[in-house]
């Protein structure tokens, strides 16, 4: 257990899947922003900037939409995904620029007394409306990413699921897949490594799966690779172990699946081995029993 503390989710928020400056001309601003608040607060509010810089009379429309991260990192955003997209809205969802204008807009966050602890991340959107009347739809969407922050209590949870390999391989490259599921209400980073190793424990391949990779609560994320084995590595049971480092606190977990490694060239010998031995049983039985 550990408190949750205030951070800016830097690297994955860089890379989250925000509409960025569109081809109408209008800016949103800032790019990011984080709020702590108490399960049960009504008084909290962030503030949105926004900037007509075209030459004529806009409008905006402005709702909150809720962040979903992909298996291959990416985040998307939409609608039902969390409830704390109910607990924050906008104090006018439509606003009206003149030419070249700016306005400050208020989005009201009130959370329920029953608000779970954690990390919530939600697209504070404003979107142009189309300039025709009789159009439906937008012109262009911008999102401003917002980090809620639940105060209390939570448990950094991660586990590997999904863990796919061959049992045996002809092949000197194996591949493997496998995921890593964040059960937890906060947003962690995380390491992960695949180790190869023989029947001494001596490791043959180790590759660095994943560097500091942050994944949102509730989120999934998933890894393929290939583990190589060289020419000299003998026949026989390996341990392909995938290993993870996550959160503030260092913890780990580890998942081991045995794979057995079966090159052709070492296959045919052995074979040839079994028979020369079975030959040379056979033949000393008969020198043993010669025939009458």
């Amino acid at each position: 257990m550990q408190k949750i503390y205030l951070t800016i989710f830097a690297a994955a928020l860089l890379n989250v899947l925000f509409f960025s400056e569109c081809s109408a001309a209008f800016q949103v601003g800032p790019l990011k922003q984080q709020i702590s608040v108490a399960p049960g607060s009504l008084k909290e509010t962030v503030t949105v900037s926004i900037v007509n810089s075209s030459n004529q009379q806009k409008s905006y429309l402005l709702k909150v939409l809720g962040a979903k991260q992909l298996e291959d990192g990416k985040v998307i955003y939409g609608e039902g995904i969390t409830p704390a997209e109910e607990w924050v809205t906008p104090e006018n969802e439509k606003v009206l620029l003149p030419a070249g204008g700016a306005k400050d807009v208020k989005f009201i966050i009130k959370t329920p007394n029953d608000a779970k602890a954690g990390s919530y991340y939600l697209g504070l959107t404003v979107e142009q409306a189309s300039d025709s009347p009789s159009a439906i739809g937008v012109s262009g969407q911008v999102i401003s990413i917002l980090l809620l922050q639940v105060a209390g209590t939570v448990n950094e949870s991660l586990e590997i699921i999904g863990v796919t390999a061959p049992r045996v391989s002809a092949d000197k490259i194996l591949p493997y897949t496998f995921s890593i599921m964040n059960n937890g209400a906060a947003a962690v980073p995380v390491d992960a490594e695949v180790i190869a190793r023989n029947i001494f424990g001596q490791e043959v391949f180790v590759e660095k799966a994943l560097t500091n990779v942050h994944l949102l609560p509730g989120a999934a994320r998933k890894y393929g690779g290939n583990a190589q084995f060289s020419r000299w590595n003998l026949p026989g049971p390996y341990q392909l172990q995938f290993k993870m480092k996550y959160g503030l606190t260092g913890q780990t977990a580890t998942v081991i699946k045995t794979v057995w490694y079966l090159p052709p060239l070492y296959v045919l010998l052995i074979i040839i081995l079994i028979a020369a031995a079975v030959i040379a049983v056979i033949r000393k039985r008969k020198n043993k029993n010669p025939a009458i």
